[in-house]
């Protein structure tokens, strides 16, 4: 009888130490998932600043062209006015 609690005893000990050791692998598990959730979000983040970034250049583009288009607007009508000018002097 004795033996046979002795033996029990060692199961429950052998039990209570693969259980800890389960408990330990589900931790470390749970931690890594949750970094790797973190470098995801950090990722997707990243791609997002790219974006933005993206789109402050296009904007800056954008105002750019749209100076340019002014500035063209501005001769040609200098121009035109000239050419008035000009043709009202020959008449």
């Amino acid at each position: 009888m004795l033996n046979e609690i002795m033996s029990f005893i060692d199961k429950l000990i052998v039990l209570c130490d693969s259980i800890t050791s389960h408990l330990k692998s589900l931790n470390d598990w749970k931690i890594l998932e949750e970094e790797l959730e973190d470098e995801q979000e950090i990722e997707k983040a990243a791609e997002d600043v790219k974006k933005l970034l993206s789109f402050t250049e296009n904007v800056s583009t954008e105002k750019q062209l749209v100076g340019m288009q002014n500035d063209l607007i501005n001769r040609l009508n200098k121009l035109s006015d000239r050419a008035i000018m000009v043709r009202s002097a020959s008449i």
